[in-house]
């Protein structure tokens, strides 16, 4: 049987259905299968023949739905509740926005009571958070390990290794066992050391230094001396605070007196003089000419490379990769990299454009604040911190929304052809990912 007053009613029956629709108010759907009524917007309930299946919706804002094992409540946008499978495969999810969530399977026991504590724990490792004050968790063999308590101290203990901080002026951290164990300390800013098989260094800031190292020793008492040698005793070296002087058996050799007033150096063809470091220097070798008065003039001549300046008005540099003018320091820059590309800066890359000669460009203005980027397979685009955006040729994909609060990303599986899906909003609360569909077929993400 059927009838229909149109445009306000609709029925349909027969020995299977029994349905009838006062419309837009009201439906009533009956099946062999399935039974349901609703009064929009009210109310909306139903349940299938063998009441494994079961719905009911109060308003838009409840809803209650049951399939078999698994069951689903929301109360929007506030609350969520769910539960799947069953046994050893039964996964439990609560949602209190924005204060609570938790997530419970076989392996995991998590909790959060945003903003100030976590609780979580799978069968490798668990831990307990009460923010900012304390922290602390274990492995399941104990053999990792970690305790913080305020923001100020750290501890912790992986295996064979261990690391203690009081911030900001205590760290002590030891790493590997016998010959391959590595210790250092620092007490800020007074002390630091550093010890494996082949280092043992310490500095007693800013007096004493003593470094060994496996074909180096050295020691120095600041300031009044400095000594060093090799183990074999074959280059040596000594510093006062009138002079240094330093002659290796490659016939090299430095001299100075009062460091910065006079220093000469000279190592085959090449010799250089300096006077009053760094206004004077001048150095010659077969292929190099070399000329300083800082801070106005610069020269310099090799054969692969040659410079020449007068500071602060004009720069210019050319060798066999590129060529660059610069005018007034960092005003404006411009480079051109032969057969690559053409680049220009302003003040000092605050605003920047390269453009290449396969077509790619990259066009920023303090980096992120705005970004249009194409090169080399990668499109980025920002207008920060409202949007940021960026692709590859492999198809790996990110968005930002308004300081993360809205997170989309799209990542490659290596050694597959998959990709990792997942939505975010407040950084860590996950919307949706393709994590179950992956499991699902065995990829591990």
């Amino acid at each position: 049987r059927s009838n229909l007053l149109f445009p306000f009613y609709w029925s349909y029956k027969t020995k299977d259905y029994n349905n009838k629709i006062f419309f837009p108010l009201m439906w009533s759907l009956k099946n062999t299968k399935y039974k349901s009524f609703t009064l929009f917007p009210i109310i909306s309930k139903g349940k299938s023949s063998d009441s494994l299946r079961k719905h009911f919706a109060f308003t838009p804002l409840f809803w209650h739905f049951k399939n078999k094992n698994d069951y689903r409540n929301i109360l929007f946008p506030i609350f969520w509740n769910k539960k799947t499978g069953v046994g050893e495969n039964t996964v439990r999810s609560n949602l209190l926005f924005p204060f609570y969530w938790s997530y419970k399977t076989k392996d995991y026991n998590n909790k959060i009571f945003f903003p100030l504590m976590w609780s979580l724990k799978n069968t490798k490792y668990k831990s307990f958070t009460l923010f900012p004050i304390i922290s602390k968790g274990k492995s399941s063999d104990s053999l990792r390990k970690h305790f913080a308590f305020t923001p100020l101290f750290w501890h912790f203990k992986n295996e064979n290794d261990y690391r203690n901080i009081l911030f900001p002026i205590f760290w002590n951290k030891k790493t590997g066992v016998g010959e391959n164990t590595v210790r250092s300390n620092l007490l800020f800013p007074f002390y630091w050391s550093y010890k494996n098989k082949d280092y043992n260094n310490k500095i007693f800031f800013p007096l004493m230094w003593s470094f060994k190292k496996p074909d180096f020793k050295s020691f120095t008492l600041f300031p009044i001396l400095s000594f060093a040698s090799s183990n074999d005793k074959t280059k040596k070296r000594l510093i006062t605070p009138l002079f240094f002087y330093n002659k290796t058996s490659n016939n090299e050799s430095r001299f100075n007196f009062l460091y910065f007033l006079y220093d000469h150096y000279k190592k085959d063809t090449r010799k250089s003089t300096s006077i009053l470091w760094p206004i004077f220097k001048t150095s010659r070798d077969t292929n190099l000419k070399y000329f300083r008065l800082a801070p106005i003039f610069w020269y310099k001549k090799t054969s692969k490379n040659r410079y020449f300046s007068i500071q602060p008005f004009y720069y210019h540099n050319k060798n066999i990769e590129y060529e660059s003018y610069h005018f007034l320091w960092q005003l404006f820059t411009y480079q051109n990299y032969y057969n690559n590309k053409k680049s220009r800066n302003f003040l000092w890359k605050a605003i920047y454009l390269d453009n290449y000669e396969n077509g790619d460009y990259e066009f920023r203005i303090l980096y992120l604040l705005f970004a249009n980027v194409k090169k080399r397979g990668k499109v980025e685009k920002s207008l920060f911190p409202l949007y940021q955006f960026s692709k590859d040729s492999k198809g790996n994909r990110s968005l930002h929304l308004f300081f993360y609060f809205y997170h989309s990303y799209k990542r490659k599986i290596p050694n597959t052809d998959e990709f990792y899906q997942e939505d975010k909003i407040f950084w860590l609360i996950r919307l949706r990912s393709n994590k179950k569909w992956l499991k699902r077929k065995g990829i591990s993400y």
